[in-house]
């Protein structure tokens, strides 16, 4: 079932992804995740970047198995008793230039502590992940037999129970994340942020990765998107509070319009979303990209939040 913000028209997904939509879906609460995972990014993706499409179903299949896992400590539950919020989803948007454009994929989890991504990862603080491109990659023989080898349904019941089952390393995530980070070309990372879905918004985080897009992908194009700054930032508003965030004020000037929110200040002008991150550095991102801007500011609500909340313990 796929879901979209309130207010977004129902389209296909691929339709909606090339509209500038931000399609999401929740994930069984079960090892069919990963398997519903590979399902969704087929039907939404397969006419978006065809060359592509085998690399992104590992990616989301690896994704979905550590939110389940990890994210929600590999309990099977049936939809009459999977909890009503705090689920594992999976969300697809592009975004970028024509020149530079990408599919950005997501997959959701009720986890906030990024050193819980994966039970077994080698560095002990998955803050230290990168959010950018690495220049790292598996080499092309292990790659060609990790893939060869990937099973359909690679997931145990339980992480302790993978251990007389299957090799540790499918439920541990150390392999998938090698895996992801060859396949993407170093184009993943991890982010604290919150839900789409659910009766009521709650706080986790993301693991995301990213693939080009073609020149002659129906995605290759932004949407054209005209909007006054009054209306950006209507919109921007409403997205950020379709995903919990509160206390948000604004104001039109007469160029330029404002939201203001408890840590951030953005501003609406010259077809972009404009603000100063942790660095006092400038942070533009086009009206065309409101999904990617909603996501960069929950993010950085979350961040705050979290470290407040640190602060306080």
């Amino acid at each position: 079932m796929m879901t979209t913000l309130p207010g977004t028209p129902m389209m296909s997904p691929s339709a909606l992804i090339i509209t500038g939509g931000c399609p999401v879906w929740p994930l069984p609460h079960t090892r069919s995740c990963a398997e519903a995972a590979r399902s969704i990014v087929r039907t939404a993706l397969a006419d978006l970047v065809p060359d592509r499409l085998d690399d992104c179903l590992v990616m989301a299949s690896e994704y979905a198995t550590n939110a389940w896992l990890h994210g929600l400590g590999g309990r099977e539950f049936d939809n009459t008793h999977a909890p009503v919020v705090g689920r594992s989803e999976l969300a697809i948007y592009r975004r970028g230039p024509e020149d530079s454009a990408e599919l950005v994929v997501t997959v959701f989890d009720p986890r906030s502590d990024l050193d819980a991504v994966a039970g077994a990862v080698s560095v002990p603080v998955l803050d230290q992940l990168p959010d950018k491109p690495l220049n790292e990659s598996l080499p092309a023989d292990v790659l060609d037999q990790l893939l060869g080898d990937l099973p359909d349904n690679p997931l145990p019941e339980s992480p302790p129970a993978a251990v007389g089952e299957l090799p540790p390393q499918w439920w541990s995530g150390q392999r998938g994340l090698d895996t992801v980070r060859a396949l993407s070309g170093g184009r993943y990372g991890f982010y604290r942020t919150r839900s789409r879905l659910g009766q009521y918004r709650v706080s986790g985080k993301v693991a995301w990765f990213t693939v080009p897009i073609s020149a002659t992908s129906l995605a290759a194009k932004p949407p054209a998107v005209r909007l006054s700054p009054a209306e950006a930032v209507r919109a921007l508003r409403d997205q950020l509070t379709a995903r919990g965030l509160g206390g948000m004020y604004h104001n039109d000037l007469h160029d330029r319009s404002v939201l203001s929110l408890r840590h951030l200040t953005i501003w609406c002008g010259g077809e972009n979303f404009s603000w100063k991150n942790g660095d006092r550095e400038a942070v533009r991102i086009p009206y065309f990209d409101l999904a990617d801007a909603v996501e960069a500011i929950v993010r950085i609500s979350e961040d705050h939040e979290y470290l407040t909340l640190g602060a306080r313990s």
